[in-house]
C-alpha cells in the first residue's frame, strides 16, 4: 500500500518528512470544493500539519468548500464530509486519514424520528402498533399529495377494500349486507365522520369529501363493540383536522374534464387565547358527468364547523359542533 504526505513543501514520503512546527490555532480559509488530493495539499500549506492518505482512498473524491475561521480538526472534518471518509491523529502529530467503519457512518446520519400513527376509531387512542384490529390509516398528508376528492377513492386504495360510487364493501360484504338489492336496507359496515355515523346515502355515494381531512381508518371485521351494530363488516371512521390555537387557512381551487369544479377552503384560529378555538371547512364540487341527460348536474356541498375547548394546559376536548351536507341533481 502507498502512502503520500501532504505538508507544508508538498507530496512528500512519509520517510522523508522534515521537522515543522504545526499550528492548533484557528485560521481563515478559503479552499473551493476540488479533488479532496489538491484541497488536502492546500489544507496542509495553510497549518503546517502532515496528513497520510492511501492512494485509493482519495481517487475521484471531490472535497467540500472551506470558508471561514477553522481549527485544523475542523478544517479536515469539514473537507472530508459526505466522502465516507475520518481520521485519527498519531502520536506524532500526523493526521492520518481512513476509511470509517460501519459503526463510525451510522453515527454520522442524523436521528430521524418516525412519526407515530395513532388510531382513534376504537374510542381509546392507541397506536398502529399497538392494535389488534385489522386496519388501514391514511394521513391527510398522503391524502391531499394523491388530489384524493372522496372516500370511493380510499376505498380504490385499500386491500380487502372495493368500492365506488354506488357503494363500498369490506372482505366482500358489501355496506347494506349479503342481501343487498333484495329490498333488505340494514346497514352492515358504516361511516363515521368525527363519531357522527353517517347515512347510507352520503357512504353510498361516496359523496362524503376527504377535504380538511387529518385521518382515514379502515377497519376490517366487526367493530361492533366500539361502534355499534352497523359496523358487523367493518367500519370507516373519518377524523377531520383539529382546530388550534393558531391561525391557520388554505384554499383548493381545481377542475377537470366534463366541465367538473371543485372549490374548497379552510380556516381556523383562536376565539379566546387558550381557551376557545374553530375550524370551519367548505368544499363544493360539480361535475356534468360522462352521460348526457336532460338531468342538471351533480352539485355537492359540505360545511363543517368545529370547536375545540381546552379545560386546563393538561387536558383538551375538540368536537364537532355543526356539520352540514346537501347534494342535489
Amino acid at each position: 500500500m502507498r502512502l503520500r504526505v501532504n505538508a507544508a513543501l508538498g507530496v512528500l514520503l512519509i520517510a522523508a518528512l522534515p521537522a515543522m512546527a504545526q499550528s492548533s490555532d484557528s485560521k481563515t480559509l478559503s479552499i473551493p470544493a476540488q479533488d479532496l488530493d489538491a484541497a488536502l495539499l492546500a489544507l496542509g500549506q495553510a497549518f503546517g500539519m502532515n496528513v497520510v492518505a492511501a492512494e485509493d482512498l482519495t481517487v475521484g473524491l471531490t472535497s467540500s468548500a472551506l470558508q471561514g475561521d477553522f481549527t485544523p480538526d475542523a478544517a479536515l472534518k469539514q473537507l472530508l464530509s459526505g466522502t465516507e471518509l475520518v481520521f485519527e491523529v498519531s502520536s506524532n502529530g500526523t493526521f492520518i486519514i481512513q476509511r470509517a467503519s460501519v459503526s463510525q457512518r451510522l453515527s454520522a446520519i442524523p436521528d430521524r424520528k418516525i412519526e407515530e400513527i395513532v388510531i382513534r376509531g376504537e374510542k381509546i387512542d392507541r397506536p398502529l402498533l399497538n392494535t389488534l384490529s385489522s386496519v388501514s390509516v391514511l394521513e391527510g398528508e398522503v391524502i391531499d399529495n394523491s388530489y384524493i376528492t372522496d372516500l370511493s377513492q380510499i376505498f380504490q386504495r385499500i386491500t380487502n377494500v372495493s368500492g365506488s360510487g354506488s357503494g363500498f364493501a369490506i372482505r366482500g360484504i358489501p355496506e347494506r349486507g349479503v342481501g343487498s338489492g333484495t329490498g333488505d336496507t340494514s346497514q352492515t359496515s358504516a361511516v363515521y365522520v368525527d363519531g357522527a355515523v353517517q347515512s347510507q346515502f352520503s357512504s353510498s355515494g361516496g359523496i362524503v369529501s376527504t377535504w380538511d381531512i387529518s385521518q382515514v381508518e379502515v377497519f376490517r371485521g366487526a367493530q361492533t363493540t366500539t361502534q355499534g351494530r352497523a359496523a358487523l363488516g367493518g367500519a370507516v371512521i373519518v377524523n377531520t383536522e383539529d382546530p388550534g390555537f393558531e391561525w391557520s387557512g388554505r384554499a383548493r381551487i381545481a377542475g377537470g374534464e366534463y366541465d367538473t369544479r371543485q372549490y374548497a377552503a379552510a380556516l381556523g384560529g383562536p376565539i379566546i387565547d387558550e381557551t376557545l378555538a374553530f375550524r370551519i371547512a367548505v368544499d363544493s364540487n360539480e361535475t356534468d358527468g360522462f352521460n348526457d341527460s336532460s338531468l342538471p348536474m351533480v352539485r355537492c356541498l359540505m360545511i363543517s364547523v368545529a370547536r375545540s375547548v381546552t379545560w386546563s394546559e393538561a387536558s383538551c376536548c375538540c368536537e364537532p359542533a355543526i356539520r352540514l351536507k346537501r347534494c342535489s341533481r
